[in-house]
């Protein structure tokens, strides 16, 4: 059976239709989502597919995007395995380390920098990925988890989350400068003249998400407000503060176009927490280790390592970057071999599940 959810109205309320699906019918990234959370543990009643890959959870009466690291967090407790670590996605976000390697090959195989291949998820990519990773770290700080929230608070903070917004906001400066305010009108003798787009009584103004605004008055009704929400963002101390602040100022703004450039502090931060979490899946589970003259270090010394790396590199990701290929290459790691392992992995458990 196929389930239809369908959310309509203020209150959100959830119509569901069941529907038989053909055996051919090919699984969702949001479906196959489901089945993860609920095969961990997670009571999905609240979950509901949005789309081809996108889960979201009624939470008090609103409808929040799901990610995938908080949502196992409502999974019971840390699943103890014998001998060494919880293998799951709450703690290690293994995910992570497969969509940095297929970046890194990305890389290799086109001929591409780091930053182009990220730029090629978009520039909103960059707001709805911190929304959903400071919505982590607020469910994971309510848990208690506070080692978690500390770690990945490290890479995706208020800081960042300013800096995101102000870089945001100039961007929006300079679309409404060069979009919305002036056109170039041509006269009967060929002449090419600037001009007000729009102007009511002499009073030019512009048209901004649905809404007539006087060049005048934008400051007061548009950036003003985007900037009080900016630095509310670097000033608070409460992760649900942060959290709330950025999906704010998510609703408030109008978004811009795809190849717009993402702000420099996300990539730094997607840099350095895609690096750290990424090594410390390879220690962790891989065996990769640091070298320490020419010697191995063992897995418990390299993840201190790897502690004081992320410490000294927390504002400069790019540096983790280049410590995750060195490692890379010291522990004579196949990128594409992983790649073809967790494909052959996948395709095992699709048909075994049949």
């Amino acid at each position: 059976m196929k389930q239809i959810v369908t959310i309509t109205g203020e209150n959100l309320n959830i119509v569901t239709k069941n529907v038989e699906a053909t055996a051919a019918t090919k699984k969702t990234k949001a479906q196959m989502r489901l089945e993860a959370l609920k095969a961990a543990g997670v009571d999905v009643s609240k979950y509901f597919p949005l789309g081809d890959d996108q889960l979201i959870k009624i939470e008090n009466g609103a409808a929040v995007p799901v990610d995938m690291d908080d949502a196992t967090i409502d999974a019971v407790g840390k699943q103890i395995v014998e001998g060494g670590y919880v293998s799951n996605w709450k703690l290690f976000r293994r995910w992570v380390m497969s969509q940095m390697f297929h970046m890194l090959r990305d890389m290799d195989k086109n001929g591409r920098t780091f930053n182009e291949v990220l730029q090629k998820k978009g520039y909103e990519y960059q707001w709805r990925m911190l929304e959903n990773e400071l919505y982590a770290q607020m469910k994971m700080c309510d848990h208690k988890d506070y080692e978690n929230t500390k770690a990945r608070y490290r890479w995706f903070n208020g800081c960042v989350a300013y800096d995101m917004a102000i870089d945001y906001i100039n961007k929006l400066r300079s679309y409404i400068d060069d979009k919305c305010i002036y056109t170039t009108k041509t006269d009967k003798y060929g002449n090419k003249k600037q001009t007000y787009k729009h102007t009511c009584k002499g009073n030019p103004y512009i048209r901004l998400q649905n809404e007539n605004i006087f060049v005048a008055d934008l400051d007061r009704k548009v950036y003003n407000p985007l900037r009080d929400i900016a630095n509310k963002m670097a000033t608070v101390e409460d992760h649900k503060d942060l959290y709330n602040a950025v999906r704010e100022f998510n609703k408030k703004r109008k978004h811009l176009a795809w190849d717009t450039k993402q702000a420099d502090a996300f990539i730094t931060a997607y840099k350095g927490s895609g690096s750290y979490y990424t090594m410390r899946n390879l220690i962790m589970f891989h065996g990769a280790r640091f070298l320490k003259n020419g010697r191995k270090m063992s897995e418990t010394d390299s993840l201190k390592e790897l502690e004081s790396k992320a410490k000294l590199y927390d504002e400069e990701g790019w540096r983790m970057l280049g410590v995750l290929k060195q490692l890379i290459i010291e522990n004579d790691i196949d990128i594409q071999g992983k790649i073809n392992e967790w494909h052959k992995d996948k395709v095992e458990k699709v048909i075994a599940s049949k």
